[in-house]
C-alpha cells in the first residue's frame, strides 16, 4: 500500500466499489 495516495483514494472507497460491482455482477448472472 502506498501512503502517498491515501488522500486520493481511500480503502473504504475501493471496498465499496468492489461490493457494488459484485452485487451488479450477481444480478447479471441471475
Amino acid at each position: 500500500m502506498v501512503e502517498a495516495g491515501s488522500d486520493e483514494v481511500s480503502e473504504e472507497v475501493i471496498l465499496e466499489g468492489i461490493r457494488i460491482a459484485q452485487e451488479a455482477n450477481n444480478e447479471t448472472m441471475d
